[in-house]
């Protein structure tokens, strides 16, 4: 879904603009934070994590993305991001901060606060699980022609897991409270038409309890797989 997400942006925009500077702020890239300037990106991401740390679940299905950026000036922009599947989902919202580093070189400090949210209706009874999250990221950007580039590493601590089975509800106090670390590489490519097409590779670590919301795993170790995403800024 990704993949073709990603296609979808190349067929819908114009040919790459070689060289030309970004009339505005990308959605993942460290920027200049314009003020009232609003960038969104729709797309997809899929987890290759191996089905054995999930009782034998294939965990290979698409999440739908959305990422959305609005500059406040100074540097400064409000940012957001969605991922469901329905049985999984999660909405963050906080601030980013871009400053300059060396040349065109550029940082990026951010931090989202949101929830984590999971639902399943198919074992004969309601099961559902909530969680608060925080999410603190770091990371570089730099642009070479059409292209930005970015590496961003991220710490996603979550909890307390609050469980409905059924008619009960309790805490869940296992999982530790470092829930996920990931590091991104992302492209972003801009086009003639001020519009962009992103794809990037990930490297998860994650509990069972984050990324399937497991709500009694076996072990409360971190699980290491891929994610690939990508999708069209607009």
């Amino acid at each position: 879904m990704a993949v073709v997400v990603a296609l979808a942006g190349v067929l819908l925009g114009s040919p790459p603009v070689n060289g030309a500077p970004p009339p505005r702020d990308s959605v993942f890239a460290a920027g200049r934070g314009i003020e009232s300037q609003v960038s969104v990106a729709v797309g997809g991401l899929v987890d290759a994590m191996d089905p054995r740390a999930a009782a034998g679940a294939s965990l290979r299905v698409p999440q739908f993305t959305l990422d959305g950026r609005f500059g406040l000036g100074k540097g400064w922009s409000a940012v957001g991001h969605l991922n469901t599947i329905l049985a999984i989902n999660e909405l963050d919202l906080g601030l980013s901060w871009s400053f300059p580093v060396f040349g065109e070189l550029a940082g990026i400090a951010q931090f989202q606060a949101g929830a984590f949210v999971g639902m399943l209706g198919s074992f004969g009874f309601e099961s559902r699980v909530i969680a608060p999250e925080f999410r603190p990221l770091v990371g570089l950007s730099w642009p070479s022609g059409s292209l930005r580039w970015s590496v961003r590493g991220e710490l996603v601590f979550a909890g307390p897991y609050v469980t409905t089975l059924g008619d009960a509800t309790s805490t869940l106090a296992t999982p530790p409270p470092l829930a996920n670390w990931n590091i991104a590489l992302i492209m972003e490519n801009l086009m003639k038409n001020d519009r962009l097409w992103y794809a990037g590779l990930v490297m998860m670590g994650s509990t069972a309890s984050y990324q399937n919301w497991l709500l009694f795993p076996d072990t409360s170790y971190y699980d290491y797989y891929p994610r690939v995403v990508g999708g069209y800024e607009f």
